[in-house]
């Protein structure tokens, strides 16, 4: 998927790409794959890793490689343990 091709199973789903999109820049490139083992050992100026929750009825057809854009509508945080939505 990083280097622009579909995966060998397939197109791939909207979350796939979601999921794909490391640095969140709107496409997966091959930026994306490499950010993933600088992330794994911890190397600085990495992209921070991060949950994104969809909402089952969010339209994603839009959703590509080359677009990973979607639509957010609540941030949450955690405070001693506990999520809380904002």
């Amino acid at each position: 998927m990083s280097v622009g091709l579909e995966p060998t199973w397939g197109r791939a789903q909207a979350e796939s790409s979601i999921a794909a999109d490391i640095n969140r820049d709107g496409l997966v490139s091959a930026a994306d794959a490499l950010d993933v083992p600088r992330i794994a050992v911890g190397l600085p100026g990495c992209p921070d890793a991060e949950w994104v929750f969809l909402d089952a009825n969010a339209g994603l057809s839009e959703i590509a490689l080359n677009n990973t854009g979607y639509e957010t509508g609540m941030t949450m945080k955690t405070q001693g343990g506990l999520f809380q939505l904002i």
